[in-house]
Parts: C-alpha cells; sequence; structure tokens
C-alpha cells in the first residue's frame, strides 16, 4: 500500500458532515454550518491508540497480524467536524477535517474511502487521490478515538495529532480572522494560458477565476470575500457567493507552486485542478 505523504502543507477542509447508521445514506446538514451528528462517545473497547499503531505497522509492512474488520462505511462514532481547538471549529482553517459515511476531506486531500478497517475504537481508511499530475494514489489515514470527544489523527507514516469534535455551532458569515487577501494571491487563474484569453468559444476559458484583494469572480457569479486564512503559499478564502438574488458562503483553496503556476480547487468537494495565473491585464 503506498503511504506516499502529500509534499503539501497538512491543511484541512470542511464538508458536509452526517449522521444515521450504516444503513442508510448521509444526509447532508444546512449549508453555511458545521453541523455535526448527535452521536453518543460510547465506552471505549480498549487501547485504541496502540490498535491504530497496530494497523499502520501492518499496512507497512512492520510485521504482526491484525485482526481487523472490513467494514462498508465509517462507523458513525468516527463521523463529523473535527479540529485541533475549540476556536477552529468556527471559521475556514487548516486545522479541521471531515469525515461522512464514506468520504475523507482534507484541503487538498481526500476521497471515497475505498477500504475501511476496524479494530475496536481504532481504525484505518485507505481513499484514491488524483495527483495533480494526474496520477492516483492510494493513501491512508489512521483513527483512534480517545474518548471525552477526542481523536487522534495520523496520515500515513507521519505523526498523530489530537483533534477534537465540534460541536453544532453555527457557522459565522462575517469573518472571524482576516477579510482582505494578501497581493502574492491576486491575480487572474485559468486552466491554461489560451484560457487567460477572453474568448468564450474556448470551453476552459468558463474556468477562470479572479481573486482580487475583497472580491472574487467567476464567469457568472462572485462575491465579497469574508473570510482568508494563509498557512504559507495557501490560502482558503470564503466569499459570499451572489446568485441572483440569493447569497450563499463558498469555499475555494489555493496552493502558489512557483513559476506562475497554482494549484486550485473551487469548493468543497471538488477536485484540485492544475491552473497558470494569467499575464496582468488578461
Amino acid at each position: 500500500m503506498n503511504h506516499h505523504l502529500s509534499a503539501v502543507a497538512l491543511v484541512l477542509t470542511l464538508a458536509a458532515c452526517s449522521g444515521g447508521g450504516d444503513a442508510g445514506g448521509d444526509g447532508a446538514n444546512g449549508a453555511g454550518t458545521n453541523r455535526v451528528p448527535a452521536v453518543a462517545d460510547t465506552a471505549l473497547t480498549g487501547d485504541s491508540e496502540a490498535a491504530m499503531e497496530e494497523l499502520a505497522s501492518a499496512d507497512s509492512g512492520g510485521g504482526g497480524a491484525v485482526e481487523a474488520n472490513a467494514l462498508r462505511r465509517i462507523p458513525a462514532p468516527f463521523r463529523g467536524t473535527w479540529a485541533k481547538s475549540a476556536d477552529d471549529c468556527d471559521g475556514r482553517n487548516f486545522n479541521r477535517l471531515s469525515v461522512s459515511g464514506d468520504r475523507i476531506s482534507f484541503f487538498e486531500d481526500g476521497g471515497i474511502a475505498s477500504d475501511i478497517r476496524s479494530d475496536g475504537d481504532a481504525l484505518a481508511v485507505t481513499y484514491p487521490f488524483e495527483n495533480p499530475a494526474g496520477e492516483t494514489e492510494r493513501r491512508v489515514v489512521y483513527f483512534a478515538r480517545q474518548g471525552d470527544g477526542r481523536l487522534r489523527v495520523r496520515r500515513g507514516d507521519g505523526d498523530s495529532e489530537i483533534y477534537r469534535r465540534c460541536g453544532t455551532v453555527s457557522r459565522q458569515q462575517t469573518a472571524q480572522g482576516a477579510t482582505t487577501v494578501p497581493v502574492r494571491f491576486r491575480g487572474l487563474y485559468a486552466p491554461d494560458a489560451r484560457a487567460c484569453a477572453e474568448d468564450y468559444t474556448y470551453q476552459p476559458a468558463f474556468q477562470r477565476v479572479r481573486i482580487g484583494a475583497d472580491e472574487v469572480s467567476f464567469f457568472e457569479t462572485g462575491g465579497p470575500v469574508t473570510n482568508v486564512d494563509v498557512e504559507g503559499e495557501h490560502i482558503a478564502i470564503t466569499l459570499r457567493e451572489r446568485i441572483g438574488d440569493t447569497e450563499t458562503l463558498r469555499d475555494i483553496y489555493l496552493a502558489l507552486t512557483g513559476e506562475g503556476t497554482a494549484r486550485y480547487r473551487p469548493g468543497d468537494g471538488e477536485p484540485v485542478r492544475q491552473v497558470v495565473r494569467c499575464p496582468a491585464g488578461g
């Protein structure tokens, strides 16, 4: 199994969370919230952290047979929005992750679970991920329930970290941090150089996005920036997108990769795309 770690910073994103048993579908919560399912923190069955390490050791060829249970869906106690601190729960930032019945979601990473195994209160989830080069990788994340709403998370062979379950708190529509996009991220981005021109006979031109200091514009929609979270060359932007007479919150993500290129994710659940920065005046 390939435990290739992402070369970019460990960054997180929020997807819709769901409740219910494994037999039912995942119902999405209301848009614009970080509500999580009402799942009881059931009693732990043993040393979950040790079980998590055993799952990881077996995957890496470290020996030791593990009698893990193969599952069709991620168990309800692991689902929800998880963050490193309570302050991270209610604003777009890099310190959250989302788990649903069949999906793991990070910032530039995540996907539909293709292999789910449990060992008591430990869980291993493998998912396919298409990197910017168009290659599909198999990635794995390990979880260990620790009680009191805590979850230990380990990605591949990296270090494990403690996350806490976010409560049923409405997401703020006003920024809790900066609302101005740093200069280095501003500009017009397009799938390729040809799409930089305003020639809509070329289909990819419809996918252009213009990021300003306080506004993001797409082909037919756009809106003011309400929250910005920056970590190095990565940025998460929340905007209030105007669609007709309605407004909805939308999150986009950008990672500068040098030489006029970037990785761009146009929304939660969307694939990462390689884009180019168009020349000034494009």
